[in-house]
């Protein structure tokens, strides 16, 4: 039999769990307090965009609200839930939240992308732990986001072809900025380098984030 949410968090050991945001439609979560009289060991929050999920993180981070080993999962919508709302893509969660590839850092903030479990069918559940408590191991460099850093100013320098392209371009977050870079800069022949430059200049003349937001919205689309 598949573990429960709760199994697989161990739920059971927790102290002081608490649940922030939960919606009506979900029930199958004990009767848990709502807000902070103590550092929590497990925080759940339900969160619907990733501009939640960003303010939520900033939330416990300023509040210092998380104990030193305990976990923050930011509860959101899959993408294809059966609650009629708007899903998020896995895909933009990196770029979106700032979230270092190498070391999981979630930007300044000290905490870390640790694990991503399934709720039920309409949510999936990202923990994060504080970075000192719990460090990543490396990965392979093949492929990372954070490779591309270093290839930014050649990026802005292709860009500033189109003003247009390169005007959207700053404005965008680095994790948004590092995974352009990677999209371009990740193909091994020159021909293919040239017309994912291209596609990038008139992704973000549209108004994309990112390629990941673009494949997303195609296959919204299709869906419909």
């Amino acid at each position: 039999m598949p573990k429960t949410f709760a199994e697989k968090i161990k739920f059971d050991v927790a102290k002081h769990p608490i649940v922030r945001h939960q919606p009506a439609s979900v029930t199958t979560l004990p009767d848990l307090p709502s807000t902070l009289t103590t550092p929590s060991d497990l925080i759940l929050s339900f969160c619907q965009t990733t501009d939640e999920m960003a303010s939520e993180i900033k939330t416990v981070t300023v509040k210092k609200s998380l104990t030193a080993n305990g976990y923050l999962y930011l509860i959101y919508p899959k993408l294809k839930n059966k609650l009629g709302i708007s899903g998020i893509h896995r895909d933009v969660l990196f770029p979106a939240l700032n979230v270092d590839e190498d070391s999981g850092a979630v930007g300044q903030t000290g905490l870390k992308f640790s694990r991503m479990v399934s709720f039920d069918d309409n949510y999936t559940a990202v923990g994060l732990t504080w970075l000192a408590t719990n460090p990543r191991r490396p990965d392979n460099p093949s492929g990372r986001v954070a490779t591309y850093v270093d290839r930014l100013p050649e990026l802005k320098q292709l860009l500033g072809q189109d003003p247009d392209a390169l005007a959207s371009f700053v404005t965008l977050t680095p994790g948004y900025q590092r995974s352009w870079a990677r999209y371009v800069f990740s193909p091994k022949t020159t021909a293919t380098q040239q017309m994912h430059l291209q596609q990038t200049i008139d992704l973000l003349k549209t108004g994309f984030a990112s390629i990941e937001l673009w494949h997303e919205g195609k296959k919204r689309a299709v869906e419909k």
